[in-house]
């Protein structure tokens, strides 16, 4: 990566990437996708809906996860939430979780408009086509100087630049990948904590 960065941001798609980040020193602060589980059709959905996902304005807009009270997913079953108590309970704390996801988003949508961001997001598939079409939303809506580093799992995509702004690299060769995360990251040019 031999771009300077401002802040690198986790785009999922779970924890490892926050965890990651965190190990490396330069994470500044929790943003929206930090410890989700996240399909990039989620991430794809919130850029395109004003991250509608994250207003917890009913309890009835979430589902728990099956056989886990600790974890609950949005409406459209595609974006899971870790860390945030038990589902059982989200009615009473819902105006809680809305006011720190909304500092959450606010804080990220005011970081992609200063620019000089690197995204990070973890697959094991082909995301490229939704990529794409975050990085058009990106580039129309906050700013063009940005890149997306995309770590892949496994040996589906080929190293390197994919357009502009998406740097894929492999991490299949780490046994634990929030490790494999962190040693990347450790390489980018991007303050310190």
């Amino acid at each position: 990566m031999d771009q300077k960065y401002k802040r690198v941001i986790s785009l999922g798609n779970n924890c490892e990437v926050a965890g990651g980040i965190m190990l490396s020193g330069i994470r500044d602060a929790s943003y929206v996708f930090d410890w989700m589980e996240t399909s990039i059709e989620f991430i794809y959905l919130c850029f395109r809906h004003g991250f509608e996902a994250f207003k917890f304005t009913s309890a009835e807009n979430y589902t728990a996860k099956e056989g886990r009270d600790s974890a609950f997913y949005d409406k459209s079953g595609t974006g899971c939430f870790y860390h945030e108590g038990k589902f059982s309970g989200l009615g009473k704390v819902l105006e809680a979780k809305r006011a720190k996801y909304q500092r959450r988003v606010q804080r990220f949508e005011e970081v992609c408009k200063e620019g000089d961001v690197l995204f990070v997001r973890k697959t094991n598939t082909d995301e490229t086509s939704y990529l794409e079409k975050i990085v058009a939303i990106l580039r129309k809506r906050y700013t063009k100087k940005f890149k997306i580093l995309l770590l892949v799992e496994k040996k589906i995509l080929r190293e390197g630049l994919i357009g502009e702004h998406i740097v894929v690299q492999n991490i299949s060769k780490f046994k634990q990948h929030y490790k494999g995360v962190k040693k990347i990251l450790d390489k980018v040019d991007c303050p310190r904590t």
